[in-house]
């Protein structure tokens, strides 16, 4: 049950921060006083860095603990928000809109690789299932949010609440969720820690074996 909600939680500030950003980034533009082809050639500019994004992952998904990385990278992006919504240079705008696109882009391939692991195997499809589709109808959510928050409060607001949802969704998971980096399936479904694991070889006259690190 924790786990599904932790799930579901990182998913709905992710869709928040995710779809908030990339859906109303060329209406937000124009607000911040570009024309209309130039919001959509930034946006376009912006959207190359979806690629590299997604195969920077794979460089280090495996090497370290992945809820971590998580938190790492979704601080960062929320840094780079409150940069982009704040800034008046057009090469910093560019500068933190592409690291923002490839960092988001990075912190999905973690996430649609942690989310499998968390649940053990026979719930894996329906717990999986379960906290995307939340995550689904808090992106459907997010865009009345988003639209509440800029018809109120303005440009600059809408990169606050984002940049404190992609915040608040890498605590929860780095806080929170399981470790899952270098831990078998049995290991991750049966336990909350590493240190169990020790325990429960011990316990089981089995401290002569190998304990794979967190």
């Amino acid at each position: 049950m924790r786990r599904t909600l932790v799930a579901a939680v990182m998913l709905t500030f992710l869709a928040v921060g995710f779809y908030g950003f990339n859906s109303w980034l060329p209406t937000l533009l124009v607000d911040h006083g570009l024309s209309a082809s130039q919001s959509l050639t930034y946006t376009s500019i912006l959207s190359l860095a979806a690629v590299p994004g997604a195969l920077f992952a794979w460089l280090f998904i495996d090497r370290w603990e992945r809820r971590r990385m998580l938190w790492i990278i979704e601080s960062i992006v929320a840094v780079l928000m409150l940069v982009f919504g704040f800034t008046n240079s057009a090469v910093v705008l560019v500068a933190s809109g592409l690291l923002i696109t490839l960092l988001l882009q990075t912190g999905t391939a973690f996430v649609f690789t942690y989310l499998p692991e968390i649940f053990p195997t026979r719930l894996r499809g329906t717990g999986t299932g379960f906290v995307n589709g939340i995550g689904r109808i808090a992106g459907f959510g997010s865009g009345f949010l988003i639209a509440g928050v800029y018809a109120g409060l303005g440009y600059a607001a809408v990169f606050i609440v984002t940049a404190g949802a992609m915040a608040l969704m890498g605590m929860t998971v780095g806080v929170f969720g399981e470790r899952t980096t270098n831990r078998s399936l049995e290991q991750i479904a049966t336990t909350t820690d590493p240190t169990e694991d020790v325990q429960a070889r011990k316990a089981a006259g089995r401290t002569d074996e190998a304990v794979s690190p967190a």
